[in-house]
């Protein structure tokens, strides 16, 4: 994934027009590359 699409997704979150997920959440990223910054306050585990 590039870092492009990568900024378009996490961009609600970061501008604060959606709630970032829970640390007792789940979220399924499909096409991680490792190394991936999380926005602050994603404290949701990745599978």
């Amino acid at each position: 994934m590039s870092a492009e699409a990568l900024k378009t997704l996490f961009h609600p979150f970061e501008a604060e027009a959606l709630s970032p997920p829970g640390r007792d959440e789940r979220i399924l990223f499909l096409g991680a590359e490792p190394g991936l910054r999380l926005p602050p306050g994603f404290e949701a585990t990745l599978h």
